[in-house]
């Protein structure tokens, strides 16, 4: 959404400050947040399968020159 906006919504005035420091000038809003709702869940298995997804260095630096990666998903119809 345009800067023009989203100064428009209250919500965005009232938290400005927070939510620009969150903001990437690159790449926009970069935060993700995550909430497992459950009992006894592994919480060092949550935390280790979902780092094993994140880039490595040498996956940013074969991005970065313009290498395509592999789409795991499926297409769908």
């Amino acid at each position: 959404m345009p800067y023009s906006d989203r100064i428009r919504y209250q919500s965005f005035v009232d938290n400005k400050d927070d939510i620009e420091k969150k903001w990437d000038k690159q790449w926009g809003d970069r935060l993700t947040e995550l909430v497992f709702i459950g009992q006894n869940l592994n919480r060092s298995m949550i935390i280790l399968d979902l780092e094993s997804c994140l880039l490595n260095k040498d996956d940013l630096k074969q991005f970065h020159s313009g290498e395509l990666f592999e789409d795991p998903f499926p297409k769908s119809l």
